[in-house]
């Protein structure tokens, strides 16, 4: 049987293997580098705040689509939250 010792440091080392891997798969997606934005949540009982809306599809500039976590981080930043406000109402015409 192990000594709580050898446990604690299993679990210290497991901690800092998981928190390396989430720091590797961490994205950084910026807003000027993604194109074809399409806006989805849109409804005019929202407005003029649009609260739900959100970006549903999008493209990095080399034309390859936005995995859903990257689309979950991209709507995420402040820029893309201004671009929904502003954009929202347009995508109703």
């Amino acid at each position: 049987m192990e000594t709580p010792q050898k446990l604690d440091r299993s679990l210290i080392n497991a901690i800092i293997v998981v928190y390396l891997i989430k720091e590797e798969l961490k994205m950084t997606i910026k807003f000027s580098e993604v194109t074809n934005i399409e806006l989805d949540g849109v409804d005019m009982k929202d407005y003029p705040d649009f609260c739900d809306a959100f970006v549903i599809s999008a493209e990095k500039l080399d034309g390859t689509p936005l995995t859903d976590v990257e689309l979950e981080e991209f709507n995420d930043l402040d820029a893309t939250t201004e671009y929904v406000c502003e954009n929202a109402y347009e995508s109703l015409l």
